[in-house]
């Protein structure tokens, strides 16, 4: 039984198709201005010397680097997953929609402890007030990733069932095949043998 009919106003394939797009126009965005970074650490690791935050520049410029690179390891799969999507809902495939609910999955509960420490964080830092806007909002966020997510995980179930019945009625019809032959070639034998006998 599927959670979810619908993606927003569009079918479930549809949005499949839509968010499929969008995953991989914003991955690949986001992949080259990881990589645009990371070509200029050198200047962000002196920028942020400048701005008087108490590290190495040699640290400040690896610890950069290092987290682009993450970075752009995550979009790269991004647009994998994201393409995945597009072509396992387009050939009703449930396999290939698999690796973008299991990566889509890992980053929002990602995202959502990153919230919560950051918000925890704010909240003994700076002020509740600010924490709570942050938190509102962030909360806004990834209850729509998790909606969206759902509504990938519906389209999942509904081609693995559609995928299920249509291997089944194969079967089926493989089976009736079977019996039918076996049943002519026994009225054939019993026939041959009558005449046989005159």
């Amino acid at each position: 039984m599927t959670v979810l009919n619908k993606c927003c106003c569009f079918s479930l394939k549809t949005g499949g198709v839509i968010l499929g797009w969008l995953g991989v126009i914003m991955s690949f965005v986001q992949f080259v201005l990881s990589i645009i970074l990371i070509c200029n650490s050198d200047r962000l690791g002196q920028l942020l010397t400048d701005a008087k935050i108490h590290y190495d520049y040699d640290v400040l410029s690896l610890t950069v680097q290092i987290i682009l690179g993450i970075y752009i390891v995550f979009t790269a799969v991004g647009v994998v997953t994201s393409s995945f999507l597009i072509v396992g809902t387009l050939r009703n495939n449930h396999n290939f929609i698999y690796p973008w609910l299991l990566i889509e999955g890992l980053s929002i509960g990602l995202e959502l402890f990153s919230t919560l420490y950051s918000c925890y964080m704010i909240f003994i830092l700076d002020s509740v007030i600010v924490g709570l806007i942050y938190f509102s909002i962030y909360a806004v966020y990834i209850s729509v990733q998790c909606y969206l997510w759902l509504a990938i995980f519906s389209l999942y179930q509904n081609i693995h069932s559609e995928r299920h019945v249509a291997k089944a009625r194969v079967h089926a019809i493989s089976l009736d095949g079977i019996n039918t032959f076996t049943d002519t070639d026994l009225s054939y034998r019993n026939l041959s043998m009558g005449i046989h006998e005159i």
